[in-house]
C-alpha cells in the first residue's frame, strides 16, 4: 500500500518544457534480424520527443556476427515518441514510431556478396524508466511494414523490439 501511494504521488500534470539528450538504442528489426546499435540525438518537447542517429549494424542474425569485425555503418533511424499519460518521475508510458534506412553491402546475408535496401516503419509503445533526474531507460517493441531489396523487392511485415539507455540535459 505504501509503494503505490509513492507511486501516484509521483504523478504530475506538468512535463519538462525542453529537455535535449543522447542515447545508445540496441534493436533486432527486420525481416534478417539484423542487431543493431543506434546512438542517436532526441529533443523533447513537453509530450513529444524526436530522435534521430545512425544504424550501427552490430550482427546481421542472432549467431553470426559481422565477418570482417567492428560496427558497419548502414544507414540513419528516427524516432517520434508520444506520452499519452501523465508525467512520472519514475515510470512513464509512451507510443512511438520508428523510421530506418538501411543500405547494408556484406556477405553475410546470404553467402555472397549481396546489397540490401530497405525502409522500415514501426508503431509500438514502451516504457521508461527514469533511474535518475537525467539517465533513464527504454524498452519497446512495435509492429510495421518493410519495404526490402534483395535480389527482389519484397513488401513485409515484421516486428522490432528496441532497448535504450540515455541521458537528458535540462
Amino acid at each position: 500500500m505504501t509503494l503505490l501511494t509513492e507511486f501516484t504521488h509521483a504523478q504530475t500534470d506538468d512535463f519538462p518544457k525542453t529537455n535535449m539528450g543522447v542515447y545508445i538504442n540496441s534493436s533486432i528489426s527486420g525481416v534478417y534480424n539484423f542487431v543493431t546499435l543506434n546512438p542517436g540525438f532526441s529533443i523533447s518537447k513537453k509530450r513529444h520527443t524526436f530522435g534521430i542517429g545512425p544504424i550501427l549494424i552490430l550482427a546481421t542474425n542472432f549467431f553470426d556476427t559481422l565477418r570482417n569485425g567492428g560496427f558497419k555503418l548502414s544507414g540513419l533511424h528516427g524516432i517520434y515518441q508520444f506520452h499519452p499519460s501523465k508525467y512520472d518521475r519514475i515510470l512513464n508510458f509512451y507510443f512511438q514510431y520508428d523510421i530506418l534506412y538501411q543500405n547494408v553491402n556484406d556477405s553475410c546475408i546470404m553467402h555472397k556478396k549481396s546489397n540490401y535496401h530497405s525502409i522500415e516503419q514501426y508503431i509500438g509503445y514502451g516504457l521508461k524508466v527514469n533511474l535518475s533526474d537525467n539517465i533513464y531507460i527504454k524498452q519497446n517493441v512495435g509492429y510495421g511494414l518493410i519495404f526490402s531489396h534483395l535480389f527482389v523487392t519484397r513488401t513485409e511485415y515484421d516486428w522490432i523490439v528496441n532497448l535504450s539507455l540515455g541521458v537528458t540535459f535540462k
